[in-house]
């Protein structure tokens, strides 16, 4: 409503003169009371410039929304999309991917609240809505697998997790545990049949439209680690993943993976064509 209100608003003004002006032309023919004169006419109802601005900012803070709730709606199946494009929705690596999104636009406007209309009650909208975020956000940990879709991801890895949460080691030193312990149990143990099918992923054009969430998508790919000087985060992980393998086998696919490294993978769009690709290397992680 929004959206379709704010290019009319000229004509919803003028509109609003010729009913309070009809209206007005009733209650002095004695035809209508001035009492019975429907909210939307009252003056104290009537949407100055000031509101009109409000309105438009946040259309503008919907929009974000809009965008992520769009990438994420759907089943993560390859389709035919409208625009001509190959391409998925609701794949569950762009779920974190989204809340990461969201709260940094959200702490985005609330350092810049001063500078937008009716600062303090823009303020505290923007403050409820990252807790509501947060809220949700924090619960990620009850489904792990939100985690492994971005560490298993060729163009993220571990390295986005350092880059969002470089503040909060704990928080990767908890997600580490997680995603290995869900390889261990439900993957590790399979018995892998080398005549699985082998039919061809789908081919995909590359998308052309792109809104903000894919801007922040493509921004967030990692650049190879093994190109990059280790960080001290960086270092202590990789400590502690040698200490975590050494219990493990040689030639073990989680930990050889994580080392695997190479300059394209930066690029991969399609993390699903890339681990069918790697099925005979990587049985049980693709």
């Amino acid at each position: 409503m929004i959206r379709c209100a704010l290019p009319l608003k000229d004509f919803l003004e003028d509109l609003w003169y010729e009913q309070k002006s009809e209206w007005e032309g009733l209650v002095l023919r004695g035809k209508k009371s001035s009492s019975e004169m429907p909210l939307c006419l009252r003056d104290e109802n009537k949407l100055e410039e000031k509101d009109w601005a409000i309105i438009s900012l946040f259309n503008k803070v919907l929009q974000h929304f809009e965008h992520v709730l769009i990438t994420l709606e759907g089943d993560g199946r390859q389709r035919k999309r409208k625009e001509g494009y190959i391409g998925a929705y609701g794949c569950p690596w762009d779920t974190l991917l989204g809340y990461e999104y969201l709260l940094g636009k959200m702490e985005g406007y609330k350092a810049a609240a001063h500078r937008y209309p009716d600062p303090e009650h823009f303020k505290v909208s923007i403050n409820l809505c990252w807790k509501k975020l947060d809220k949700y956000y924090s619960r990620l940990d009850e489904t792990p697998v939100y985690y492994a879709a971005i560490a298993l991801h060729p163009a993220y890895r571990w390295g986005y997790f350092e880059d969002v949460w470089g503040d909060r080691p704990d928080w990767i030193q908890t997600a580490k545990p997680l995603v290995e312990e869900l390889y261990r149990s439900h993957y590790e143990p399979r018995i892998i049949s080398r005549d699985r099918e082998r039919g061809e992923p789908v081919t995909k054009k590359r998308r052309i439209y792109r809104n903000p969430f894919d801007e922040y998508r493509e921004e967030s790919r990692q650049a190879p680690t093994l190109l990059q000087p280790a960080s001290s985060m960086t270092t202590l992980l990789q400590a502690e993943d040698a200490a975590s393998s050494s219990t493990h086998a040689v030639g073990d696919e989680y930990s050889d993976w994580f080392r695997d490294v190479h300059k394209s993978d930066q690029n991969i769009l399609d993390p699903i064509s890339y681990w069918y690709e790697r099925r005979e290397e990587y049985p049980r992680l693709s």
